[in-house]
């Protein structure tokens, strides 16, 4: 099973996919909402992400929540990007908290890949928190 860890910043959202052996298969860098505010840039944006979900025949999406409020709560345009992934494909998508993953890194050590940038092993992490939690479900 193929699954892709996503995590949003800004106006960017940074994709990893990994397989079942937890092996990075494909890293899209950033896939960049331009003009929030033009149908255009909207559509552009979904589109992208449902290419590349289905080129890599992703079975399961996890997102790294953003917090509605507080100090380290995230932009509106986050939200929106948020919204237009679980429109983008028909697989199943689980959001989850920084608090979750953190435990989870602290419980379950998973090294990444050195070709990952600083920017990408969030994402990474996402998808191996994902992975393991579908898989303690089945």
């Amino acid at each position: 099973m193929k699954v892709c860890g996503i995590v949003l910043k800004a106006s960017d959202a940074t994709l990893c996919v990994i397989d079942e052996q937890l092996n990075h298969v494909e890293v899209e860098r950033k896939i960049t909402l331009g003009d929030d505010e033009s149908r255009e840039a909207i559509v552009e944006f979904m589109e992208s992400v449902a290419r590349f979900i289905q080129a890599n025949d992703v079975e399961a999406i996890g997102v790294k929540k953003r917090s509605k409020t507080g100090r380290y709560a995230g932009g509106g345009l986050t939200f929106k990007m948020e919204a237009l992934i679980q429109l983008a494909s028909n697989v199943p998508l689980v959001f989850i908290t920084p608090q979750a993953l953190s435990a989870f890194d602290k419980k379950t050590p998973v090294s990444c890949p050195e070709s990952l940038t600083k920017d990408q092993q969030p994402a990474f992490q996402t998808a191996v928190y994902t992975r393991k939690q579908l898989s303690d479900d089945a």
